[in-house]
Order: C-alpha cells, then sequence, then structure tokens
C-alpha cells in the first residue's frame, strides 16, 4: 500500500470522504470544502486547466457564487472534506492533460444540516483521459459526523432449555442520536449477528438444533436460542446494528446476550466469531449467494473500539482465497501484518494486542486496518487509548 493510499483512506475514515465508484465508461466530478466555522465554507472544484484562468462558478441550492481563483490541489487545506461522486457520462470528449486547478469559492450563511446541492458552470476535469465538460448537479452534506448508537446492557438467557428468546430492536438498542437528524430507535437495524460456539456442536452437549440465530428480514427483531456447550466456558451472542443518517453517516453499534455455563456460575466467555459462526440479515446481503455470504469481503469494526490492550477484528469472506489484513500507524507505515495467507470462505476474526511484527508495544493513536481479497481492499480505523 502506497503512502499516497493510506492518507486517502484516513481522510476517509476522520473526515466523512464519500466515494460513489463509477464503471470504465464513466468519469465522475469532485467538489471538495472546508468548515471555516460559523457557517462559512469555501468549495474547492476541481478543474482542467492549461495554463488559463477559467471563469464560471458554481450554484449552490440555486445561488449563483463566481468562482474567485484557481490554486494547485497542495494548497487545499488538509482538513477538507470531499463531496459525493456524480457519474458523467463518456461522451464528454478528451483532452490530453496539462495540470489540474481547483477552482475556489467561499461561500457564507450555509445551514451545516442541511445538504447542498451544486451545479459547476465552468468545465470540470474528471478523472483520466480528462473529459472537458459540466456534470451536474451534485449533492453534497457538509454533515460528516456519524449517528451515535447506545446498545442496551448485556442479558443473561436462562434456562438454557434449546427454547428461542426473541429481541426487538427497542430490546438491543437504550438509544440513538445524531447532530442533525431526529433518529429514532425504530431507525436503527440488525446487520448480523454471531456465535463464539458452533451450531449443533456434535457430541459437546448443546442439543441437536439448527437455526439458533434468526434474524427478520426486516432487521428489526433476532431470535437467540438459549443453549450452549455442556462442557464449555458459556456462550455469547453478539449483534450488529447499524443505523445511518440523512446525508449517508452510518453510525453502528454492538448488542450482547450470554449463556452462561452454570445459573450461579461466572459470567460467559467471549470467544469471539472464529470460535462460531455469523448470520446476515436479509438487508445485509442485498442479493448474496443461497449461502448467506456476501458476494464480496466485508469487513467489520473492531470491537471493543477505543481499545486497550488488545480488539478483536472480525471479517467474512465470500470464496477462500488469499486474505491479507494489515494495520498501519497515523504516518502510514506498516506496523503489523496479523493475516496473510490463504482463508477458507465464512466468518474469521483476529485478535490484535497492539504490538507489531516486531515485538515492540504501539503507543496510543489512530490505526487503520485494511483487509485485500480478490482485489480489493477495505479500510476502517481504530483507536488505541493506553
Amino acid at each position: 500500500m502506497t503512502r499516497f493510499g493510506f492518507y486517502t483512506a484516513i481522510i476517509a475514515a476522520v473526515f466523512a470522504l464519500v466515494m460513489v465508484a463509477s464503471p470504465a465508461s464513466a468519469h465522475t466530478v469532485q467538489i471538495k470544502w472546508s468548515d471555516n466555522g460559523g457557517g462559512s465554507y469555501t468549495f474547492y472544484a476541481l478543474t482542467y486547466h492549461g495554463g488559463t484562468q477559467l471563469s464560471g462558478g458554481i450554484i449552490l441550492n440555486g445561488t449563483t457564487h463566481m468562482f474567485t481563483s484557481t490554486i494547485p490541489k497542495a494548497a487545499i487545506p488538509a482538513a477538507a472534506s470531499y463531496g459525493q461522486q456524480e457519474q458523467c457520462p463518456s461522451s464528454l470528449g478528451s483532452s490530453s492533460f496539462l495540470g489540474v486547478r481547483w477552482l475556489v469559492v467561499t461561500v457564507e450563511n450555509l445551514n451545516f444540516c442541511t445538504p447542498v446541492t451544486i451545479t459547476t458552470t465552468a468545465y470540470s476535469v474528471i478523472e483520466s483521459p480528462f473529459p472537458l465538460g459540466a456534470c451536474y448537479p451534485l449533492t453534497v452534506c457538509l454533515d460528516s459526523e456519524a449517528p451515535v448508537i447506545t446498545p442496551s446492557s448485556l442479558v443473561s438467557m436462562w434456562s438454557p432449555n434449546h427454547q428461542y428468546m426473541e429481541f426487538g430492536i427497542a430490546d438491543i438498542v437504550a438509544s440513538v442520536s445524531d447532530n442533525c437528524s431526529n433518529l429514532d430507535v425504530s431507525d436503527v437495524s440488525i446487520h448480523h449477528a454471531w456465535s463464539d460456539e458452533v451450531e449443533n456442536g456434535v457430541g459437546l452437549g448443546d442439543g441437536d438444533t439448527m437455526d439458533d440465530i434468526m434474524i427478520a428480514c426486516d432487521g428489526k427483531s433476532i431470535k437467540l436460542r438459549k443453549e450452549r456447550q455442556g462442557s464449555g466456558n458459556g456462550r455469547v451472542y453478539t449483534v450488529h446494528v447499524k443505523v445511518t443518517d440523512g446525508c449517508g453517516n452510518t453510525g453502528e453499534a454492538f448488542f450482547q446476550a450470554e449463556v452462561k455455563h452454570s445459573k450461579n456460575g461466572l459470567a460467559a466467555v467471549d470467544d469471539g466469531v472464529a470460535a462460531g459462526y455469523a448470520v446476515y440479515s436479509c438487508l445485509a446481503k442485498q442479493g448474496n449467494n443461497v449461502a448467506g455470504l456476501p458476494l464480496s469481503a466485508v469487513l467489520d469494526q473492531n470491537y471493543p473500539n477505543p481499545f486497550n490492550p488488545s480488539t478483536t477484528i472480525s471479517y467474512t469472506l465470500p470464496e477462500s482465497g488469499n486474505v491479507r489484513l494489515s494495520v498501519f500507524n497515523s504516518l502510514g507505515q506498516l506496523v503489523a501484518q496479523p493475516v496473510n495467507g490463504v482463508l477458507d470462505a465464512g466468518s474469521h476474526s483476529t485478535t490484535w494486542n497492539a504490538v507489531s511484527d516486531q515485538g515492540v508495544s504501539l503507543p496510543s493513536g489512530l490505526y487503520m486496518y485494511q483487509l485485500e481479497y480478490a482485489g480489493q481492499s477495505v479500510q476502517r480505523t481504530m483507536l488505541l487509548m493506553k
């Protein structure tokens, strides 16, 4: 992974870089902006520039704002965020690349929580081969803050009578909040769930049952079977829930329920999804194969996060293949590679103890972990707090 690629991913996680991938026959226009405070924002439109000052401007929610200058890409503040990229037709033609500049305009009194519709009125450069022409309209959200979900406390399921215990979304989620949207608990949905014990382990004393995890297709309820292995350390179910606000920012949380080994015994020990299996909801599958696995690799948020001293990274593969799980520090340097080899299809988890491949205990800070599989690269960030 190059240093440039790492910084692109970090900006995506921290400043809500929202990118819509386009097919090879289409191109995308880019708008970038920085928050000046007090409702003032400076917008940057990526443009074709061959040494001549370009005229024009942008129209924000129907009001035209003329561009004031052109600047090189390097002059854009590091904290600037991208807007959603809009696909453009491939029939705009092309021209040789002579240089990239960004047209600049500062706009006052914008509502942070209201999506902004942007139309470019100047020639826009887009991806190679840099077709000329405008692509509009483009809607961006200045809000990049994800909703916050507070899960309900751990639930102990007793007795292990092999019967289902049903949880509605209101049982799983205590509250949800967002800085802009009026979200409610009912807006949250179950993405997937996993058990740290296998289903119907032969000879393990957990009963002759199947379908221990049953997620309603609307993602609003789940049934968990009250059973555990007779010789184990108890069973832990983990339910992954998500909610998305009006600007496309997604918040997530994890709810847990346990079946202790004995009624008055110690709490069940969570051995992670690697010791068990995962089930995905209809909403998460979105046309996945009949085995219930995603069509592409799924990388979950590490848990717990923030963490100290260790955290679990879970991921699911549609087919067996070469997998590389890497961890980078905030400088883009590779510090650890917990996984590098061939794995079977299905759910996997890796526990990382914040130690580099050289055996050095790593300091507090923001780290990025990246899953590479079958030409796909997925990244997330995690926070180590010592």
